[in-house]
């Protein structure tokens, strides 16, 4: 998700990108790890920040992050309550460790891109870590998704697999039927577990 902002930020002008996650300490942790360290690591990022340039306004902060293109990361927090997204407007969304947030909240956080300004209309991004079967990221993924899963085909047994703690081995990854080794990246592929006719792309 980060170096989705990041990206979309330096190469659309004007963007306005708005990531929120379930609380403060997640946030400040996702600005601080994903978005300050990668751009203070990069003197390119820095430059495209104006963070060098003399007299620049600041522009990294922990719920901002300001482009010279006059693009704009905006990063907030609802835990309980929506209310602090209230009012901001965006092209982007992006809500992270959506398990974590209420399933009522999801649509007054959504009501950001009503006044998207982009030819294409606005992007969104919900993501994180499921948990159980009971919360808002696994209702969205069994319902409303393709549910694309990455799967490896073993050259050995041509036995098609999800990566799991079977696939285990001493030295890599194995077939969890025949115990030969697999590659993850040659020998797999995103594959469509749901209706490829769903409303949203899903990746586990």
């Amino acid at each position: 998700i980060g170096n989705c902002l990041i990206s979309l930020a330096n190469l659309i002008p004007y963007l306005r990108l708005l990531y929120v996650t379930a609380s403060n300490p997640q946030m400040r942790e996702f600005s601080d790890e994903r978005l300050r360290s990668v751009i203070a690591n990069s003197p390119k990022l820095l430059s495209l920040t104006g963070h060098n340039i003399k007299g620049a306004r600041e522009t990294q902060n922990v719920q901002t992050k300001r482009w010279l293109n006059q693009s704009k990361i905006i990063l907030r927090s609802v835990y309980r309550s929506p209310d602090r997204v209230r009012g901001i407007a965006s092209d982007m969304l992006a809500i992270d460790e959506l398990q974590d947030i209420y399933t009522d909240s999801l649509p007054v956080i959504e009501e950001v891109l009503f006044h998207c300004e982009q030819p294409e209309g606005p992007i969104s991004i919900y993501a994180g870590t499921p948990k159980t079967l009971d919360n808002p990221l696994e209702f969205y993924w069994s319902r409303y998704s393709t549910q694309n899963e990455w799967m490896m085909k073993c050259q050995a047994c041509n036995h098609w697999q999800f990566i799991e703690e079977a696939n285990i081995g001493k030295f890599g990854l194995i077939c969890s039927k025949c115990s030969n080794k697999l590659n993850p990246v040659e020998d797999a592929q995103w594959i469509c577990t749901g209706s490829p006719d769903r409303e949203w792309n899903g990746f586990r």
